[in-house]
C-alpha cells in the first residue's frame, strides 16, 4: 500500500488479494522510504481505477483515502479510519516505499488498498462511519446486515466500538438470563423472515457461542422441525449437519424437560390439599382441562412455557387463589432452574467473561 501527504488512499476489494495490503511487497523493501505524511504520490503516474465516489464529510479532500468495492470506489478520511480503527492506524504509519511497484497504482494521485471484504459489509461500514442514522429504520431499528458488518469488520479491523455495540445489539434481544428475558422491550434487530437462522449462522461464524442458547430458544419456539432443517440446509456454510443434529437433540431435551420440571405441578396428585368441597372440585376440573390441553401442544408451543412468564400464560385462570400461588410459584422455580442450565442443553458451558454486557444503554 502506498500514501500520499495528503493521506488519501484508495480500498478496493478484489477476487485476487489475499488481506489488506499493510505492507509493500518483500521485493521493495530495500527500496528508500519515507513515512505515509512525508510523500507525495502526485509525481506518480495515475491510474483510472473507475467510477469513485467522494463522501461527504466534515472537512475537505485533504486527509482522505479512496477506496473500492468490486468497480466502485469510495474515498473516506484517514484520519476516521485511523482514529476508530487499529489496524488502519498502525497501516497510516507504516513506512512505505517511494516507488511504485509491479501491480500497484494510483488513484487521484492516492494509493489503493485492497479489502477482500464483501461489497455490502464496505457500503454498510461507510454508512457507520458517515451516515449513522442511515442504518436505522424509522422505528430505529437496525437491519441485521447491518449489525452483521458491525461484527465482521469489527472484529477484523479491530473497530471496538462497532464490535462492542454489535454484540450489545445482538446480547439485547437474545440475552442469556432469564430475569433479562423476561424484561427485554421489543427487539432493536429488524424483524425479518429467516432471522433467528442468520443470527445462529452469524454466531457460529464469529464463534459468538454464549448467544446460541436463547438464539436457539427462540428458533424452536418459532419453527417446527421441517423449519428447522430447511433453515440450517440454506445456511450450510456456517451452520453444518452437526450443529443440527446437536440442535435437535436440544430441542427433544428441552421438551421433555419443560414437562417435568415447569409443568409438572398439573399433573402432582398432591398439589390440591387442603381445600374446602367446592374450590377443590373447581380446581380439579381446571387442573384437568390444562393438563389435556399441554398435551396437545405440540413442541414449539409446549418450549413457550419456558419463554412466557406465569403472568402472561393462561395456566392459572380459573384456579384459586392458593391453588393460583402454589402453581405460580412451581412454574418460575422450574423456569428459573431451566435457564440457568440452558447452556448445557446445547453441550455449551456459559462463559463468564461474556456475561452481563447486555445492561449496555441501547437507546438509539
Amino acid at each position: 500500500m502506498k500514501a500520499a501527504p495528503n493521506s488519501r488512499v484508495f480500498l478496493s476489494r478484489s477476487s485476487t488479494a489475499t488481506s489488506p495490503c499493510l505492507s509493500p511487497p518483500s521485493s521493495q523493501l530495500q527500496r528508500p522510504v519515507r513515512n505515509m505524511s512525508e510523500r507525495n504520490c502526485t509525481k506518480r503516474k495515475r491510474v483510472d481505477h473507475g467510477d469513485t465516489d467522494a463522501l461527504d464529510s466534515p472537512s475537505s479532500t485533504k486527509n482522505s483515502m479512496p477506496f473500492t468495492t468490486a468497480q466502485k470506489q469510495y474515498r473516506v478520511h484517514s484520519s476516521l479510519l485511523a482514529h476508530k480503527s487499529t489496524v488502519f492506524s498502525d497501516m497510516f504509519s507504516l513506512p512505505q516505499p517511494a516507488e511504485l511497484g509491479a501491480g500497484e497504482s494510483l488513484v487521484d494521485g492516492c494509493p489503493l488498498v485492497f479489502l477482500q471484504d464483501s461489497k455490502e459489509d464496505v457500503r454498510n461500514l461507510l454508512d457507520l462511519l458517515y451516515d449513522p442514522l442511515k442504518v436505522h429504520t424509522l422505528e430505529g431499528r437496525i437491519s441485521f446486515s447491518v449489525v452483521a458488518t458491525m461484527l465482521r469488520m469489527g472484529r477484523k479491523y479491530d473497530f471496538k466500538t462497532l464490535w462492542d455495540r454489535g454484540t450489545a445489539l445482538l446480547q439485547r434481544d437474545y440475552p442469556a438470563t432469564l430475569s433479562k428475558w423476561d424484561s427485554k422491550p421489543k427487539p432493536l434487530i429488524a424483524r425479518r423472515s429467516g432471522l433467528t437462522f442468520d443470527v445462529a449462522a452469524l454466531a457460529h461464524e464469529l464463534d459468538l457461542k454464549y448467544i446460541l442458547p436463547s438464539v436457539y430458544l427462540s428458533m424452536f419456539t418459532e419453527y417446527n422441525m421441517d423449519a428447522i432443517r430447511e433453515g440450517f440446509a440454506t445456511r450450510s456454510d456456517f451452520l453444518t449437519s452437526d450443529d443440527l443434529i446437536s440442535c435437535l437433540t436440544a430441542r427433544e431435551k428441552l421438551h421433555k424437560a419443560v414437562t417435568q420440571n415447569i409443568l409438572d405441578w398439573l399433573h402432582d396428585d398432591d398439589f390440591l390439599n387442603k381445600h374446602d368441597f367446592d374450590s377443590l372440585m373447581l380446581c380439579m376440573e381446571v387442573l384437568g382441562r390444562q393438563a389435556r390441553a399441554v398435551l396437545t401442544d405440540d413442541i414449539s408451543e409446549n418450549l413457550e412455557y419456558l419463554t412466557t412468564k406465569w403472568s402472561k400464560s393462561k395456566l392459572g385462570s380459573g384456579l384459586c387463589p392458593k391453588c393460583s400461588s402454589d402453581a405460580r410459584r412451581e412454574y418460575e422455580n422450574g423456569r428459573s432452574m431451566m435457564w440457568n442450565e440452558l447452556p448445557s442443553y446445547f453441550g455449551l458451558e456459559e462463559d463468564e467473561d461474556e456475561d452481563g454486557d447486555e445492561d449496555e444503554d441501547e437507546e438509539q
